[in-house]
């Protein structure tokens, strides 16, 4: 059955990892439904704001430190940057134009309520070859203006591949060919955003949404999404980082036709709304993915 034609019952989506620091080699994860392998450690550097400047832009509240604090203080406005890419076109894959300026447009419009800065020092974040979506990220990851905020986001809308582990998505380019192994890696993305590459990111929530394939498989969705206890392994320097993917490992994505977009980047949207005021980031991602998996039986189309 192709994927046009396999309905949305029988589709798994959503997978959501924590991270959390500790003094090991390994890694907290927190899924609701899936266990997630450890990955290497990544060692962040001490402050260091020589090269940084001294004043916040204008109009911006700087980020304030809270010593010993058992949370994150977000106390900065904007809140933090964002960096939106939403790969549409392409020249050798099939379009996303079903849905993925829906995703787009909501998903922004749900940053700006939040008060986090949309990145906008790159010509644009939509339809990037790979040389373009490696050099947006990077100037995105290095922006000295990280310092000034209490947090940074990157959401990634695009084609993917890949294989049945946490970091071995592939995000497919504008540029990107059938077959092919040429894109940017999840693993690479995330590993910008250490603050080994900008010490203005150290010891904030780092939040990363996917919304890609994550290998041409199909599955059955009852089995997906039984009740898992999530381990926990403790540690990693890898530090305050919480990514939040369309599908687990080894599974279709899903956007939906006419327009209405993808069922993880809508859901996404209406909880947050919905639970912003008195639920944290996880327990308002878990209650997507409960969500997402009782959707009603509908033609879609992968990602």
């Amino acid at each position: 059955m192709s994927s046009e034609d396999r309905p949305m019952e029988d589709i798994p989506e959503g997978e959501v990892i924590g991270i959390e620091n500790d003094d090991e080699d390994r890694y907290m994860d927190i899924p609701p439904t899936y266990s997630v392998p450890s990955t290497s450690q990544v060692h962040a550097p001490s402050l260091n704001t020589a090269s940084t400047p001294s004043e916040p832009p204008p109009g911006v509240t700087p980020h304030v430190a809270v010593p010993d604090s058992d949370h994150f203080p977000i106390n900065s406005s904007p809140i933090g940057l964002a960096l939106v890419i939403s790969n549409i076109d392409f020249d050798h894959l099939d379009s996303r134009e079903d849905g993925g300026y829906q995703d787009y447009r909501i998903f922004t419009e749900l940053l700006e309520e939040l008060n986090f800065k949309i990145y906008d020092k790159t010509p644009t974040t939509h339809s990037l070859t790979g040389a373009q979506m490696r050099e947006t990220i990077t100037a995105f990851a290095r922006d000295e203006e990280h310092r000034f905020y209490s947090c940074l986001l990157v959401c990634v809308m695009t084609h993917g591949v890949g294989e049945s582990d946490v970091y071995g998505t592939l995000l497919r380019c504008k540029d990107s060919r059938p077959e092919s192994e040429d894109g940017v890696s999840v693993k690479w993305l995330i590993s910008q955003m250490s603050g080994n590459h900008n010490p203005g990111t150290v010891w904030k929530p780092k939040l990363f949404f996917i919304q890609a394939c994550r290998i041409e498989q199909p599955v059955n969705l009852i089995n997906a999404f039984k009740p898992k206890r999530a381990r926990s392994h403790c540690g990693t320097s890898i530090r305050d980082f919480y990514i939040v993917f369309s599908t687990p490992p080894g599974r279709y994505s899903y956007r939906k036709k006419l327009q209405n977009g993808s069922p993880f980047i809508r859901k996404t949207v209406e909880v947050i709304r919905e639970m912003r005021d008195h639920e944290d980031l996880h327990s308002m991602m878990t209650e997507m993915i409960k969500q997402c998996s009782k959707l009603l039986k509908a033609p879609s189309g992968r990602t």
